[in-house]
């Protein structure tokens, strides 16, 4: 049988692309084979620079000076990964204004505002701060996203 379609070959990386979790045990492995960083780098094909941050990343901190010292893990590394990653996305600015939130919910309830005529009465009177509203269009995009399901 012919199987002149698979791809047998290791698949090329895009640049700027983060290391997937077998690509953080083949560099345990490697690791432990006393291969270099830039040997480690041409094998899985990206920058020694990344190798050294994620043997940078996946060792954990000593608890004394005594014993020896603690080598890579790509367990560690993929959990330190996982949790850098949820702390570096903005925060939405929308949990900041809950009470602008509440009201516009009211007025949208009761009056049956729409939520362009509600953002734009509260800047017109000057109803809360600026810095504590957000504009229609967010609005609008926090309904269509789920996250405004009161209206």
């Amino acid at each position: 049988m012919d199987c002149q379609d698979y791809i047998t070959g290791p698949a090329e990386r895009k640049k700027g692309q983060h290391l997937q979790r077998e690509e953080r045990g083949v560099i345990q492995h490697l690791k432990c084979q006393g291969y270099t960083n830039r040997a480690i780098a041409r094998e899985i094909g990206c920058l020694p620079s990344t190798v050294a941050n994620e043997l940078r990343r996946g060792i954990p901190p000593r608890k004394s000076n005594k014993g020896r010292k603690p080598g890579y893990s790509a367990r560690h590394g993929e959990a330190v990964y996982k949790a850098n990653r949820k702390h570096s996305r903005k925060h939405h600015r929308i949990c900041r204004c809950a009470h602008f939130l509440r009201w516009v919910v009211k007025q949208f309830k009761e009056h049956k505002w729409s939520l362009d005529s509600c953002v734009g009465y509260a800047r017109l009177h000057g109803l809360f701060p600026a810095d504590e509203m957000v504009c229609t269009r967010t609005l609008y995009n926090e309904v269509l996203a789920g996250n405004l399901t009161c209206l």
